[in-house]
């Protein structure tokens, strides 16, 4: 028990499955049971920074922030990310996690827990999300097919295209050749 002084969320979230340890795999295949966070607030206004549905790395998008009053107490999944908030006043929690029987974890047995990132393989371009650095890849500068890209991207997006099977007219190619896929080409046998 004492003040807390958190981190900003990236520093400070924790999380006790991002690689889960020897003794975490083998409560799991043996008992079919994970650890448990339990928080116990001591003081008012004691705040739990939770990533719900975050078992790796810290989503920014999904920070909950509970607010917790004297007495009162949150348990959680054990490898469930989280962390405490940083405080104006000195706060004070009970902070413990819920082992199963047989097995025997170390006192602190939390890891951290990054926030997601992915970079670019061409530059240093770096975005939380999959799809926004796919997105910059297709675009890059750096890489080696950017060039046959957009001219691909300018051949999809010509004007007109008609499906003989269905007799529709379409803007662009591309919306032609999706609706080909879509609707037609699982039925077409060749």
């Amino acid at each position: 028990m004492g003040g807390t002084q958190e981190l900003a969320w990236w520093r400070g979230a924790r999380s006790t499955s991002r690689h889960p340890s020897r003794r975490d795999r083998q409560a799991r295949k043996k008992f079919s049971e994970i650890k448990a966070g339990l928080i116990i607030g001591l003081t008012e206004n004691t705040k739990l920074v939770l990533y719900p549905k975050c078992f790796a790395v810290a989503d920014p998008r999904r920070r909950t922030e509970v607010l917790l009053g004297a007495g009162d107490c949150v348990i959680f999944r054990g490898d469930v990310v989280h962390s405490g908030a940083a405080f104006t006043e000195l706060n004070y929690r009970i902070h413990c996690v819920l082992t199963i029987k047989c097995i025997k974890w170390g006192a602190d047995a939390t890891e951290f827990a990054p926030p997601p990132a992915y970079k670019c393989e061409f530059c240093p371009f770096m975005e939380p999300t999959k799809l926004q650095v796919s997105n910059h890849k297709r675009g890059c500068l750096r890489n080696p097919a950017r060039a046959a890209n957009r001219a691909r991207d300018r051949e999809l997006n010509e004007k007109g295209k008609f499906c003989c099977v269905c007799k529709k007219q379409f803007a662009k190619r591309n919306t032609y050749y999706k609706h080909y896929n879509r609707h037609h080409k699982p039925y077409l046998k060749l």
